[in-house]
């Protein structure tokens, strides 16, 4: 289903970023951390390889319902706690004994967190954050006047005590 964007959308977001934010994104970028953890350890031979190899299989946003994991979040308190329990059906799917190894050692905060900050690949995708914050700026630019009655008003009022 595509993601119907916000009323004021148009005006501050772009749609590099809006896809860089997208619920399908931010599903994905989370998999890709629990995929990374999994391929990481078994590198350190913290975990099997092979269970490694079965949770980077599942670390596909294609084989989850968003839908399904804003339901459970409502109840979970987090996206990760859904999110790690499906994916763990997913991998038992494949593998039984790999299932074991899907978030090991790692806490909810990592798999909300990491993903958090701004993504994509390239040059461009900094470019697409920068031109997404100036144009947001861009209606708050020039101030409003001050008078005397606003809040807003001339530093030498302050310093005498009256706004």
């Amino acid at each position: 289903m595509p993601e119907i964007p916000g009323l004021l959308d148009s005006l501050f977001v772009s749609e590099p970023l809006r896809s860089i934010f997208a619920d399908r994104a931010r599903l994905q970028a989370m998999l890709e951390v629990e995929s990374a953890l999994a391929l990481a350890q078994a590198e350190l031979g913290l975990i099997p390889d092979s269970a490694a190899r079965f949770i980077e299989a599942a670390c596909d946003a294609d084989l989850f319902s968003v839908a399904e994991l804003s339901a459970a979040t409502a109840h979970a308190g987090n996206v990760a706690i859904p999110l790690i329990k499906a994916l763990t059906a997913e991998v038992e799917r494949r593998n039984a004994p790999a299932a074991r190894y899907v978030h090991w050692g790692a806490t909810s905060q990592d798999v909300i967190g990491t993903p958090a900050r701004p993504r994509g690949s390239g040059p461009s995708a900094g470019r697409s954050w920068r031109w997404d914050w100036s144009r947001s700026r861009r209606p708050i630019a020039t101030p409003a006047p001050t008078s005397r009655t606003t809040s807003g008003s001339r530093s030498s009022d302050s310093a005498s005590g009256t706004t």
